[in-house]
């Protein structure tokens, strides 16, 4: 199942892994990767 993303820019940001200022996250995306290396293929 796809993941739900929120439809504001902002939330569509954050859920992509950037926070508010625009600049990418570095918790959420090591969190990202994380669960992309541990999703079976």
């Amino acid at each position: 199942m796809i993941a739900q993303v929120p439809l504001s820019v902002e939330g569509r940001l954050h859920h992509l892994g950037y926070n508010e200022a625009g600049q990418l996250s570095g918790n959420d995306t090591n969190k990202r990767l994380i669960l992309i290396k541990k999703r079976p293929k």
